[in-house]
């Protein structure tokens, strides 16, 4: 039971490492299921701090814990807000605790 831990843990370990990059939302976005769809995904709050997955024709797939979606680039930003959390080195930013 203990290797397949182990194994478990080295395989998502590159999902969390400290070269994801990361972005803030501006307002309020309700994202996109799909690229190219008009399915609506999950809204991000404004401020919230996502994990960028890939980019494609001004369009950016997010991450934020469990919640996935396209946004536009535009809704996002790469300078933290004002007292935003930053994660402790090794942290994956998904992790954080929420801020009030």
């Amino acid at each position: 039971m203990k290797w397949v831990l182990s194994l478990l843990l080295f395989i998502a370990a590159p999902a969390f490492s400290d070269e994801s990059e990361s972005a803030w939302v501006r307002g309020e976005v309700v994202s996109k299921r799909f690229f190219g769809e008009v399915t609506t995904g999950p809204k991000f709050d404004d401020g919230a701090r996502v994990v960028v997955l890939t980019r494609d024709g001004g369009l950016v797939r997010v991450q934020l814990g469990n919640r996935f979606g396209w946004v536009p680039e535009a809704a996002l930003t790469s300078t933290a807000p004002e007292g935003a959390a930053t994660p402790p080195a090794g942290m994956p930013p998904m992790l954080l605790p929420p801020t009030e």
